[in-house]
């Protein structure tokens, strides 16, 4: 059987200064969006002090998706918004 796993590039932001300041950028290796936010957030537990907004992009698919994930500041869980793809689909 193949393997299905795919390489996740992970941007950070934190807000500074009412705009969005990029400060981390990772490489995951992940079979879905979500568990590649599940292993960075295990890996990366320390990042998640501070109000962030983290985009994921898939870069070796047929269709390159990017995702992205907001820090809900109350519940401390992220909130993801609509997928968006590259075509804009």
């Amino acid at each position: 059987m193949a393997s299905t796993t795919k390489t996740f590039t992970i941007s950070g932001s934190v807000w500074v200064n009412k705009e969005w300041e990029e400060c981390l950028l990772v490489d995951v290796k992940a079979n879905t969006v979500k568990q590649a936010m599940e292993r960075f957030a295990t890996k990366h537990k320390s990042f998640f002090l501070r109000h962030w907004k983290f985009e994921v992009h898939q870069w070796n698919s047929d269709k390159p998706d990017y995702f992205t994930f907001y820090r809900d500041l109350v519940s401390g869980k992220f909130q993801q918004e609509n997928p968006v793809t590259a075509n804009g689909v």
